[in-house]
């Protein structure tokens, strides 16, 4: 039987690989209609049918059981602002720098949020602690996208 955070992480890993691939396919959509823009659009509707799918099938959620008396914080509503930035500065990137590059320091980015979400409990995470080897693996992760972009 895998443990659990294996199975979690790698099914992360799986979900992760999928990143490259959604940023090369929406640049298909980039060039044939000439509009970064239009792209993250068009990724943003077709994943909106494919979760209203999934919603329908697979879970209880209704409208008539929300409690609109407490909704979640006002922030939270900018996912959806910062899901379309990180889409589109994705499809204009990808080709300037190439994918790797591309998602070399986008993963540096996330590391680094990460680390401040845990460490300061930011969106009502519990507090971790950030050990020093934590820190250190990080900073090879920065040095790792530091030394892939800018080797000579």
């Amino acid at each position: 039987m895998i443990d659990t955070k294996v199975f979690y992480v790698l099914l992360m890993i799986v979900a992760g690989a999928g990143m490259p691939v959604q940023a090369a396919l929406n640049l298909y959509v980039a060039k044939w209609s000439g509009s970064f823009e239009f792209a993250s659009m068009v990724s943003f509707f077709v994943g909106t049918l494919c979760l209203i799918f999934v919603v329908l099938l697979f879970t209880k959620v209704s409208l008539a059981n929300l409690d609109f008396n407490s909704t979640p914080p006002t922030y939270s509503w900018f996912a959806g602002i910062i899901g379309a930035f990180v889409v589109t500065i994705g499809i204009i990137i990808a080709p300037k720098i190439g994918m790797a590059s591309m998602i070399l320091s986008m993963i540096s980015g996330q590391i680094i949020m990460s680390l401040l979400i845990d460490k300061f409990g930011l969106f009502s995470f519990e507090v971790k602690d950030i050990s020093l080897t934590k820190i250190i693996a990080v900073l090879l992760v920065i040095l790792g996208v530091w030394l892939f972009n800018f080797e000579k």
